[in-house]
Formats: structure tokens, sequence, C-alpha cells
């Protein structure tokens, strides 16, 4: 098996490496706004009291561990095992993207259970998405020419 990889495949890993830290970043930072944000229901005396809903619990959880998954994929990609695969890693950053679009999407449409900076949030994660998808087909591209 040869291990001599190219340098543009080295810059397509680095540039991989620093998008899936972002939308990792991203993800935590919009799970923590989620999953911390309190939700207002309705007492037995018809007070409105704050109290947290199971949407935003799994919102949360759901972007945290796609989060994490972002950061071993990052961290993989760098990794001499990672640079012999770019094809594979290529399209796992395109699954990551579609991921990151439709997620970006529906916070800046308003269906997540986010109120507070959801627009900012959902425009990070599209442009990180679509980056990501961008640098999946480079990578698969690259790894073709090999």
């Amino acid at each position: 098996m040869e291990t001599n990889v190219k340098p543009a495949l080295g810059g397509m890993a680095v540039y991989g490496f620093v998008l899936a830290v972002a939308g990792a970043v991203l993800d935590f930072y919009s799970g923590y706004l989620i999953a911390t944000q309190p939700g207002m229901a309705v007492n037995d005396m018809g007070v409105a009291v704050s109290q947290q809903s199971s949407a935003s619990s799994a919102w949360g959880i759901g972007l945290a561990a796609l989060g994490a998954a972002l950061l071993v994929a990052g961290a993989l990609i760098v990794m001499p095992f990672g640079r012999l695969r770019m094809r594979a890693f290529g399209i796992l950053m395109i699954s990551f993207g579609i991921i990151m679009v439709l997620i970006g999407a529906s916070m800046y449409s308003g269906a997540t259970p986010m109120t507070q900076g959801s627009s900012l949030s959902g425009l990070g994660m599209l442009a990180v998405g679509a980056l990501m998808m961008i640098n999946g087909g480079l990578m698969q591209r690259h790894q073709a020419v090999m």
C-alpha cells in the first residue's frame, strides 16, 4: 500500500478539518441555545410557568451529537487514515453538508423550537453546509485523479 499523498489532497483535508470544526462549533452553540431555552406551559391554575419541552431537549441532544460526529470526522480527515480514504471522507462531508443545510433551513424558517438566535445560526449552518458539500465533492474529484 502506497502512502504517497498529493499536496492538493492535503489542502482538501485541512479545509475539511476547518469546516468540520466550524460546523461542530455551530452545532454545539445552537444545541446549547435550544436545550437551555425555557418553554412556557400553563399549570392547573391557569398560570404560565417555565418548563423545558422534550422537543427542545431532543433538538439540543441531536445537534450536540452531530457536532461530536463532525469533530471525530474532522480529526480523522487530517490523519493519514483519512488522507488515504479521501473518497469515503468526501462522501461523508457531502452527507454532513446536506444535514447541515437541512437543519439550517429549518432553523432559519422557524421550524425548530429555537427562539433566540435562530436566523443567525441557521444562516451559519446553511453556509457551512454548502461549503462542506463543495469540499466533499472536491475530495472525491481529487481521489479519482490519484
